[in-house]
């Protein structure tokens, strides 16, 4: 009988000791005294928050791989676990502070879904089911979100959840159409901007949510200057005036510690306004501003405490940033010829003022940098004014064109003086430095670089100098308004600077010129071409001036299509930061190749059952390899999710080249076209003195052949030249190569045959030929 008694007795106390696990397990917090860190409830939850937020810094951490077994929804499922066990248990206004806490790092963690939905989301449930489009008036918004009125205890995390779905509303729509490409994308990021101006209306009459109405402001500038960016800054114009006005209406965000904010603020309507090519209001709001901020300088003159170094950097830095918005019209209204005033026009003739040099007439030299002395203290300070005053919005680089029409002679002639005034600049002159005109050509040209940091702090501090990021900014802006000797003053050296820094973060400055050079050829507005005169400077090659690498024009490819091609392939090969490469620039160059290259196949292709088309194109193995280039160039930009149907016709067009080429006879068409080539140069060379032109014709002697891993022919055969006139049947005999090249004897030195290339290093990016012993890449025609 012991036996039974013992195990029932046992039995009992196991049970009664789950009945007492399982009462404390749902037992509210209170019941255990006071709310703070000894609570036993507290404890568990803080430690189940710890532990889901270390395993969101995890999974947010770069290069973090997830486990095969675990779940995509894991993270959704331990919220939601932790939201419905603690709930009952913890006190209201505790347990929805830890979740608008926990929404909040969600957000700097970016996983907007979750905070959407398990966080903001969940606490305005209670609230009703309403969009947020269907609330467009203040009286609506209170009475669905705030019907007891706005001095309950909850006001303030109702409008934190709502300021943090609006937010989290926004990066969803952003990760879903990063360039916002539908109209949907665009209407609803409106919708959200709307709302968030209603938030503000409602909170800025309490001066203690004084910082929901700050980060109501900052929320609209973030979500502004993205639509901005890509084009829509007519639609966010009222809400950035919005935020503006509100800043100066909150007494507690008058204080000088918001000073510098409100200045970008102010920026930003005036940015708007120049987008939108309403230069007078942008000026007249600049000026608006730079009277509020002497009002406040006024203030705080006035106050006993001593002003620090900080605010008084603040106060220099927000006048800079009005003064140059007020620049920004100055400098062409104040030139332009009045309505019904006739005078005859005069050009200025900046090169006689260039040629005087700094011994007759220094700084300032003209009517543009007289007015930039005038405004801003240091070189920083107007070298600022100037790239303001040349960036242009609606404009693109690559898509260059004349800064005014003809007629607007007075515009081309500031034009021309803010660029000179900026290549003097860049050369150590203007501010309160003295240019000198001794030293290296580097240091002439370029003798005003300092230190990289933002341009806005050398000019808030009144210093002299840029940085080298700035210069080629700089150069871009002289190719998008066809300068052209200033982009042939700067673009060599400062390529070549940016060579011997061999820094990371240049990278994709050095890219971006280096395209720049290889589009130049195709611009056609261009008078003087710079391999012209290149080539005539070679001429005194002979004097003992070896080629650098900053000669890179006299080093160009005999095809430009190619190189081109090239150069964008580059980009696949050195790796960037998203933010250091110029997307819209190798966008542009990637649809100026493919529409060359489209214009030569639809000359020939009569439709997709013609499989003898290739055999009508000159060189087709250049346009399978350049079209090849173009594809993988789409994939890379990411191209195909704003415009699938480009993509879409350079796969399949490539697709069709490709399969052309593995049916069609390539032995015939050689023969034929090269008999053809040389009888035509046999023809050409009794024209020409043999003394002065000698053609070499570049001999395949082998026929050894490899496919890259883009299907394009690369020839590894061995390669003979062959002086004077060729023989016609040895041509025919071998696979001769279909390129010839024309080299003049005089002008070409022995050790130039086989160019470094532009890169520095063999050809664009690393990429080199056969012939040039550098690592193996992609076939390049050099």
């Amino acid at each position: 009988m012991f036996t039974p008694v013992s195990f029932a007795t046992s039995s009992f106390t196991e049970k009664m000791a789950a009945a007492v696990r399982s009462a404390g397990a749902s037992l509210p917090a209170s019941y255990y005294g006071s709310i703070d860190g000894n609570n036993p409830v507290i404890q568990k939850f803080e430690q189940e928050v710890e532990s889901f937020v270390g395993y969101m810094k995890k999974c947010s951490a770069p290069g973090y791989k997830k486990a095969q077994n675990e779940a995509c929804s894991r993270g959704s499922n331990i919220l939601f676990d932790l939201w419905n066990k603690f709930e009952p248990r913890l006190p209201k206004n505790y347990y929805y502070a830890k979740m608008l806490e926990m929404g909040d790092f969600l957000v700097q963690v970016k996983k907007y879904h979750l905070a959407l939905w398990q966080c903001y989301g969940r606490y305005l449930q209670r609230f009703g089911s309403r969009a947020i489009e269907e609330i467009t008036d203040v009286n609506t918004f209170k009475e669905v979100y705030f019907p007891d009125g706005l001095e309950t205890d909850t006001a303030s995390f109702t409008f934190q959840a709502l300021q943090g779905r609006s937010i989290c509303s926004y990066q969803v729509v952003v990760d879903a159409d990063p360039k916002l490409q539908n109209t949907e994308s665009v209407d609803r990021c409106g919708q959200i901007l709307a709302f968030l101006r209603l938030i503000i209306q409602v909170v800025l009459p309490r001066e203690p949510l004084c910082w929901l109405v700050y980060n109501g402001t900052v929320h609209i500038y973030s979500i502004s200057r993205h639509l901005m960016s890509l084009g829509h800054s007519a639609k966010v114009l009222e809400y950035l005036l919005w935020a503006s006005i509100s800043m100066e209406s909150s007494i507690p965000l008058l204080g000088t510690s918001y000073l510098t904010w409100r200045t970008t603020l102010y920026s930003a309507v005036c940015q708007c306004y120049y987008d939108c090519k309403a230069s007078y209001h942008a000026e007249t709001f600049a000026r608006r501003g730079l009277v509020k901020i002497s009002e406040l300088s006024q203030l705080e003159s006035m106050s006993s405490a001593p002003q620090s170094a900080a605010t008084e950097a603040a106060f220099r830095q927000a006048t800079v940033k009005m003064a140059t918005m007020i620049f920004k019209r100055v400098v062409f209204e104040s030139r332009r010829k009045p309505k019904g005033l006739l005078r005859p026009k005069q050009r200025s003739n900046l090169k006689d003022v260039q040629n005087k040099g700094i011994d007759h007439l220094s700084w300032p030299r003209t009517a543009t940098e007289r007015l930039l002395v005038d405004m801003f203290e240091g070189s920083s300070a107007q070298f600022l004014a100037i790239l303001e005053a040349l960036s242009d919005s609606n404009r693109r680089i690559l898509q260059s064109g004349l800064s005014a029409a003809d007629n607007e002679v007075e515009i081309l002639d500031v034009y021309a003086e803010l660029f000179f005034a900026g290549q003097e600049i860049i050369a150590g002159g203007g501010g309160s430095s003295h240019h000198s005109p001794h030293g290296s050509a580097e240091h002439q040209v370029l003798g005003g670089l300092v230190q990289e940091r933002p341009l806005i702090s050398y000019a808030t501090l009144g210093s002299d100098g840029i940085p080298l990021s700035t210069v080629v900014k700089f150069v871009k802006l002289a190719y998008s308004y066809e300068h052209w000797e200033t982009f042939d003053a700067l673009v060599d050296i400062t390529l070549d600077h940016l060579r011997k820094q061999n820094i990371p973060q240049y990278k994709g400055d050095e890219q971006a010129l280096e395209l720049l050079l290889a589009m130049e050829p195709f611009s056609s507005n261009r008078k003087h071409r710079r391999q012209a005169s290149h080539m005539d400077d070679d001429s005194d090659m002979d004097g003992g001036l070896p080629l650098t690498q900053g000669s890179i024009r006299s080093l160009a490819s005999s095809d430009e299509i190619v190189y081109l091609a090239e150069v964008l392939y580059s980009y696949t090969l050195t790796p960037f930061n998203s933010k250091q490469v110029d997307k819209d620039m190798v966008v542009d160059a990637v649809s100026f190749l493919w529409t060359r290259c489209r214009n030569v196949f639809q000359k020939v292709q009569t439709g997709s059952v013609d499989s003898k088309f290739l055999l009508k194109i000159d060189n087709p193995e250049k346009w399978v390899h350049v079209l090849s280039i173009i594809h993988e160039m789409l994939n890379w930009c990411g191209v195909g999710v704003a415009d699938p149907s480009l993509t879409a016709e350079v796969a399949l067009r490539l697709a069709l080249l490709l399969e052309t080429a593995t049916v069609t006879d390539w032995s015939a068409h050689r023969k034929a076209a090269v008999r053809e080539k040389a009888a035509s140069q046999a023809t050409k060379q009794k024209d020409l003195p043999q003394d002065d032109n000698e053609e070499r014709i570049i001999l395949v002697t082998s026929q050894t052949h490899k496919t890259d891993s883009l299907g394009v022919v690369e020839d590894t055969s061995k390669v003979s030249v062959s002086p004077g006139r060729p023989d016609t049947e040895a041509f025919t005999q071998s696979r001769a190569s279909l390129y010839t090249t024309s080299v003049l004897h005089q002008h070409t030195p022995p050790a130039a045959a086989h160019s470094p290339g532009r890169a520095g290093q063999g050809h664009p990016g690393g990429v080199t030929c056969q012939d040039c012993h550098g690592p193996a890449g992609r076939t390049v025609y050099c």
